[in-house]
This record gives C-alpha cells, structure tokens and sequence, in this order.
C-alpha cells in the first residue's frame, strides 16, 4: 500500500507539472519583472549594480503593487553616498578625510575645491574604504570637499555634504623648553629621567632628544616624558639634558650641559629648569657640543612594491660635527613617519591606502640632534590591490512555460566590485 502510494504520488506529481507548464497563470514575481522592466533599467543605468536593482524593486512591487513601477523610472536606491565626511589638517600641506561608508560601493571619489563651487576629482580609493589623506597641498589655506560612492561601469552615488578644513602656515617657532626635569640613581647602573612637557604654538611637538654630556642619547615620542640611562658606569661623570622637537623639525633651545665625577652607584642630583646634574662633588666642567648638521641625503627614490608599501633608498649623509651620524628621519609629506638607525640607507613604509600618489623626504641626523635639511621629495602611486572578492551570487531565478514542452529560465545577473568583471 505504500509503495502504491509513492507510484501513486509520482504520477500526481507528473500530471501536475504539466499543468503547471501549460497553465496561462503567471506569479506575482513574474509580474513584477514584466511591470518594472523600465524602472529595473533605470536603477541599472544609474547605480550599476544589475542584481541589487533588480532585486530590490522586484520586492517593493510585490510590497506595494505593479503600480509602483507605471513611471518608468527608478524606484529603489542601492548606491548611497558617504555620510558623516569629516576633514581635517594633519600638517601643512596635508588633509586627511575620513567618512561612513554607505552600503554597497565600488569604490570612492574625493573632490576638492578652493572656493567650496567648482570641484575637481583629486583621487579614487578601493572598494570600502573610509579614509583619504590629500598632501602636496598649499599652506594656510582652506579647502572644500565632497565625496561620492562609485559603481561599476562609471555609475556614482549622489555627493556627500560638503566640508572643509583649514592647513596650517608655516611653523618656524620652536617648542618651550622641557621644564622640571629629574635625574634618580635609586637603581645601581642606571639613572631614570622624567621631565615636564613641552608647548608647541605650531604644528605640535613631536619627540623629546635625551642627551648625555651633550652628546646625543635617544628619541623620546611625545606624549612620553620619561626614560632610562641603563649604560651607565659607576664613579663616572654624567650630565643630561632634554629638548624638544616639533613636527616641523624645530628644536628647542639647548640647555648647558656639565658633568662631574658620581659616586660608585649613588647619583646626587643638582638640578635647574633644563638640565640634571648627576655628581657627588662640586667640581664640574663645560663638555663640548656638536651644532653642525650632517650633509642632506641624495637620490632618494621611492617605489611601489605593493597596494599598500612603499620601499625607499637614498645615498648616505656625511657628518663633521664629531658626534656621528645617528640616522635618517622619513617624512611622508609633511609629517614624520618613523627614524632609521645608520647605517640602513632604505626602509620600508606599510598600511598605505591603494590607487593614492605619495611624497617622500628624508633628512640626516646626527648624535647632538642636529638635523640637517630635507631631501628632494620623491613620489610614487601606489597601484590597486588584486581581486580576491566573489562576484555576488545570482538572485531572481525564474521559470516561465512558453508553451507544453518548453520553460523559459532567467536570473538577475551578478555584479563584482572587485574589478576584474564577470566572466560567465
């Protein structure tokens, strides 16, 4: 009885396919694809992404009604513009902007003006991104941008909200001199440093240079203010002082420097305003200090080797002051990326964004701190990454019986943002 049935079931099922193929009656969805041809076309033509319109209006006319769709244009939005663009000077000649990524995209399009009316394209990011930074800009001066999503096949989003950011002019003043500063010998073998922090008018300060008998000791980044001397003999003369530096590469005043004999792992300390005395007796002398910059690197190149590195290679600086060459400061446009120990004459700078065009200088610096001028700028694109993101997977798939022995079948198309297109 059973398996009468299963027979029985397969035969229904056969009759009703038939029906089903010869029946004049089409779905709802059905009539939906025919109704808003017109209004899927236009979605397309103007936000690109072929599944997602059709997907989307295919939903509202089952929602609303065929009516929806009588005007012919497009009912539904897939490709929103950014919102909550902000901008903001990071240096000089640098602005970067930030913003909320929409939904679906391809990418980004930034513009930029100087009298916030006329706009002009000054760079496209990868798909998702929320960040932009523009350099190679004109110093205190103000600039307007707007930001749109990109789709395939040239299609855009509407603008963002326009916004604007000011750079900064010039910075020549030099930052304030650290104050308060204190040497402690509690730890045999060592002496650790604190000091106050520094004020800066400009561009802000950047690092703090730790010296030892006037000779250069370390970089200390801002906002730290404090650090250890672990190299330290016992009974030997040491004296230090600290400066700081803004990221302009401005240099507070030097403090005087003077260094006595200490005693065997006990440091006594005499301090003023900018310089600590380590010394157990009242004798002291006046320790020479280097003020001459080393020569300005040469042949800086710059070059892509990915979607988000650069390598870089200069020819190695020279220095006659007597304290030595302690190495090489990079700058991405204006602003100071990172210090490269001598004698390395090449680096690396990573977590770059794609398709965005960068400048690099480099400067020598020696072990009193001297600095000496920036390189010639050298400039690369970094190109776009690969593709590795799927094509969408298709939707709307539909079956219409044409006739007793044949069924008509289609589907929305796939869309890819990664760039390289659909094949098949």
């Amino acid at each position: 009885m059973r398996i009468r049935s299963r027979r029985f079931g397969v035969a229904v099922a056969g009759v009703s396919l038939t029906a089903v193929l010869c029946a004049p009656a089409a779905s709802s969805a059905a009539l939906c694809w025919r109704a808003c041809a017109d209004s899927i076309a236009a979605c397309i033509a103007t936000q690109g992404f072929r599944s997602e319109c059709k997907r989307q209006t295919v939903m509202r006319c089952r929602r609303e009604g065929t009516g929806v769709c009588a005007s012919g244009a497009a009912i539904v939005t897939v490709l929103w513009p950014p919102t909550s663009v902000t901008a903001s000077a990071t240096a000089a000649d640098t602005v970067r902007l930030t913003w909320v990524d929409g939904g679906l995209d391809a990418g980004f399009s930034v513009e930029r003006s100087v009298d916030g009316a006329t706009f002009g394209v000054v760079g496209t990011t990868a798909r998702d991104a929320t960040a932009f930074t523009d350099g190679g800009l004109a110093s205190g001066t103000l600039y307007y941008y707007r930001v749109r999503a990109l789709g395939p096949r040239g299609t855009a989003s509407d603008y963002s909200s326009v916004v604007s950011a000011l750079t900064s002019g010039p910075d020549s003043a030099a930052p304030s001199t650290p104050g308060g500063l204190t040497a402690s010998g509690s730890r045999c073998g060592a002496v650790d440093l604190a000091w106050a922090a520094a004020t800066d008018t400009g561009w802000g300060v950047m690092a703090y240079n730790v010296y030892r008998d006037g000779s250069y000791l370390a970089r200390v980044m801002a906002p730290a203010t404090t650090a250890a001397d672990t190299n330290v003999a016992p009974s030997t003369p040491y004296s230090y002082a600290v400066l700081a530096v803004d990221h302009a590469g401005n240099e507070s005043s030097p403090s005087i420097a003077f260094g006595v004999r200490t005693a065997l792992c006990r440091v006594a300390t005499t301090s003023t305003s900018s310089t600590i005395t380590t010394t157990t007796t009242t004798s002291s002398t006046t320790l020479p200090r280097d003020t001459t910059a080393p020569s300005i690197p040469t042949a800086l190149s710059a070059s892509a080797t990915s979607c988000n590195q650069v390598s870089l290679a200069w020819n190695p600086a020279t220095d006659t002051g007597g304290s030595g060459l302690r190495g090489y400061n990079l700058y991405r446009g204006s602003a100071f990326v990172k210090q490269i120990v001598a004698p390395a004459t090449s680096t690396t700078d990573t977590g770059l964004a794609a398709t965005t065009v960068y400048s690099y200088t480099v400067s020598a610096v020696d072990n009193a701190g001297n600095e000496s001028l920036r390189s010639s700028a050298a400039t690369t694109n970094t190109p776009a990454c690969p593709d590795t993101t799927p094509p969408s997977v298709p939707i709307g798939l539909s079956a219409t019986a044409s006739g007793c022995s044949q069924v008509n079948v289609g589907w929305g198309a796939s869309s890819d943002t990664g760039g390289s297109g659909i094949r098949g």
